[in-house]
């Protein structure tokens, strides 16, 4: 069973940022069965450097979006954008230092991926299909 589950819950409905979001949580779930796996060690670097990837990607996009659409919770979106990265990059510092933070790192993840989509995300979608992005 996956550690976490793309449902459509989770969709927002605009193809490119479902898909973005999806690429998330098959990452999710590829570090949960490495850890599950007992391949932890030689996956978690690959994965922390995935995650870092797609953060600058996934963000950007919407970032450019919310200047093209004027949409009035940038602000605030970018702050929870920047927690993110620094959360990431807490995670990165730890694996330099020899900590694995896996089991940490997953829960992080699965709660952020889940609240964000839920209460941020979802706020911009209808603005951007009905100014016609789907």
């Amino acid at each position: 069973m996956a550690y976490i589950e793309w449902t459509g819950a989770l969709r927002i409905g605009i193809d490119e940022i479902d898909g973005q979001h999806r690429r998330l949580v098959d990452l999710i779930n590829e570090l949960a069965d490495a850890r599950d796996g007992g391949r932890e060690a030689t996956v978690l670097g690959a994965a922390v450097a995935a995650l870092a990837d797609y953060a600058a990607s996934h963000f950007a996009l919407e970032e450019e979006l919310f200047k093209r659409f004027d949409y009035p919770g940038t602000e605030s979106h970018v702050r929870e954008h920047a927690a993110f990265t620094a959360k990431v990059a807490s995670f990165t510092a730890a694996l330099g230092e020899g900590a694995s933070k896996a089991d940490e790192m997953l829960v992080f993840l699965r709660t952020w991926l889940t609240t964000h989509i839920s209460f941020s995300d979802k706020k911009y979608a209808s603005l951007f299909r009905e100014r016609g992005l789907a």
